[in-house]
């Protein structure tokens, strides 16, 4: 996964590792990566 648009006038680099937490969170718990993670995870 890429997460993009962090710049100035984007996403906030606070946003994205609030975001980029979130779905690490979601994937330790979920035990779910790819494919699979789209039904525990909206993706941006």
């Amino acid at each position: 996964m890429v997460i993009s648009k962090i710049h100035e006038g984007g996403l906030a680099p606070v946003e994205a590792g609030a975001y980029l937490a979130g779905l690490i969170q979601t994937i330790l718990e979920q035990k779910a990566s790819g494919i699979n993670l789209n039904k525990y995870h909206k993706f941006q």
